[in-house]
């Protein structure tokens, strides 16, 4: 096979080797941005608790706060009412209940609006995290599509390459540039063709014996 034959078979092998590496490349580029998207995920959702972890331990020492004032609000009375000579009637019990439920109800409900707070930092994490990953899913399908695809198209192109190529003269015969040339010669009123034998079979003619121009 001559060198120029070679080099286009070559030629196409390395666009096929080349189609191949594209096609693995738009497949990692999917696959990279899946990754990414599903560490943000991830990044996310560990945001998402350290909130509510922020939000339940705000709510717990204001609540505790709640309590603690309600208690001091709760003594403040006692001494009041019993300067007074108050501190064993049925009024001085009530006042005294009265703070310690408001101070309760006020613990309660920083307590109850941490919590909706939270659900809502959860509600909202989950939707986030859906949404992350079906984009890292779609990513990945993404990818495995143009994987297949550039692998169909690099090896419909080297199919139609080396279709062309075997139509071609060269390609037909096998790269090889001898071929037998027809010389015509004339002799009297009728003409007449012959091609010049081989080297194989002039040294054959020699062996036999036959003269002229041998």
């Amino acid at each position: 096979m001559c060198t120029t034959a070679a080099a286009s078979i070559a030629g196409m092998g390395m666009q096929l080797f080349g189609g191949i590496n594209a096609a693995k490349a738009q497949r990692d580029y999917h696959n990279a941005n899946a990754e990414y998207l599903e560490t943000m995920d991830q990044v996310n959702q560990q945001m998402n608790e350290n909130a509510i972890d922020s939000v339940q331990r705000a709510a717990g020492m204001q609540a505790s706060e709640a309590r603690i004032k309600g208690q001091s609000m709760t003594k403040s009375q006692k001494a009041a009412m019993a300067s007074r000579g108050v501190s064993n009637s049925f009024t001085y019990q009530n006042i005294l209940d009265d703070s310690i439920a408001r101070s309760e109800m006020d613990a309660m409900a920083i307590q109850y609006n941490a919590d909706v707070q939270s659900q809502n930092i959860r509600t909202s994490g989950k939707i986030q995290s859906a949404q992350y990953q079906a984009q890292a899913a779609g990513e990945r399908a993404a990818g495995k599509i143009a994987y297949s695809s550039g692998l169909l198209s690099a090896g419909t192109q080297f199919a139609n390459n080396f279709l062309s190529f075997s139509q071609t003269s060269m390609g037909r015969s096998g790269g090889s540039t001898t071929t037998s040339t027809p010389v015509a010669t004339t002799a009297g009123p009728s003409s007449y063709r012959f091609t010049v034998p081989t080297w194989a079979e002039m040294t054959s003619l020699r062996n036999r014996g036959v003269k002229g121009w041998l």
